[in-house]
């Protein structure tokens, strides 16, 4: 049975919770205003269920940043001086650090030697971290030996003008990520290959004044499903071409017949997917239930009433173990 657990954590401004591998890094932005710097706690299921104090990094400014948790190490956004930064938006920062975790506390032991200016979004998978940045995407390679090297993707000729790639979704079984790149009423979505060093435009062929409101990798990276607020559900999948994985849209269907100008005030269409099943729920705030979708099937195959309007969702389970 689920039990509440005297265990919280403080900090001000949490903005992104980036879990892997069993971690959870909690980026804190801090607040200029009220004199508070940012910094980062890492957690575990033992650490909380011991009530443990966890591992922090503490730094001298605030930023609007992110770490992605990476065993021994924490691979960080650094900001610098204003008069340093290549940012143009100076609250975001423009270097990332790897910190090394020694008893239980962070050490900087590296700083990647590429910037990555106005740095927003990151993604992990197996052997590679990838940070947004507003020229581009920075990759951090994991050496043999624990170091780490950096290498830029420059923006591509097909990113429409004024906008970066700003959101960034990684999956361990997926060698790909996939990146947003949004400006106005259009929104843009990248493939990108570290392996390549290649940013490869998807068509995922929204319809009109359709805006991405939920996306991300299904179950086993098979498919990566985007839901939009006209209330559709497109999927896109991977295809092989000799040596190079190519994803493309594969479908899309619709998840409401409710009239859209009823959506309450505030709200919007949520989604969350298994983690042991090739299915995802979505939230209908309208119609005040859940939708399941299979994505094998690309159908309908349940709803669940509900007696409110959901906010937000997000699915409970045991993850399938998979051997890595």
């Amino acid at each position: 049975m689920p039990k509440l657990i005297n265990f919280s954590l403080a900090g001000s401004r949490p903005t992104h919770f980036v879990a892997h591998d069993g971690e959870v890094a909690i980026f804190y932005d801090g607040d200029a205003a009220a004199d508070s710097n940012a910094s980062v706690q890492v957690i575990t299921d033992e650490l909380i269920a011991g009530a443990g104090i966890p591992a922090q990094i503490n730094f001298d400014m605030p930023m609007h940043g992110v770490a992605e948790p990476r065993g021994e190490h924490l691979l960080s956004t650094i900001r610098r001086d204003d008069e340093d930064s290549s940012s143009n938006n100076v609250i975001l920062p423009d270097q990332v650090g790897v910190y090394h975790l020694h008893n239980g506390s962070y050490a900087l032991e590296q700083t990647l030697d590429l910037a990555c200016p106005d740095l927003h979004g990151a993604a992990q998978n197996e052997g590679h971290v990838v940070f947004g940045c507003s020229d581009g995407v920075l990759l951090a390679i994991e050496g043999d030996n624990g170091d780490y090297s950096a290498q830029k993707i420059d923006n591509p000729d097909s990113l429409i003008e004024g906008a970066r790639i700003g959101s960034i979704w990684g999956h361990e079984a997926s060698e790909q990520f996939i990146g947003l790149a949004s400006s106005g009423d259009v929104s843009q979505f990248f493939v990108i290959d570290p392996v390549l060093g290649e940013l490869d435009l998807v068509d995922w062929e929204p319809l009109e004044n359709a805006k991405p409101v939920a996306r991300g990798f299904a179950y086993e990276a098979e498919q990566f499903v985007i839901l939009d607020n006209q209330g559709y559900l497109t999927k896109i999948t991977p295809h092989q071409e000799g040596d190079y994985t190519h994803w493309e849209y594969s479908g899309r269907i619709e998840i409401t017949g409710a009239d859209l100008s009823a959506m309450p005030e505030g709200a919007n269409f949520s989604m969350t997917f298994s983690q042991n099943g090739h299915t995802v729920y979505i939230a209908d705030p309208i119609s005040q239930h859940i939708v399941i979708v299979d994505l094998d099937t690309f159908e309908v195959s349940g709803e669940i009433e509900l007696d409110y309007v959901p906010s937000m969702i997000t699915w409970l389970g045991i993850a399938e173990e998979h051997d890595h």
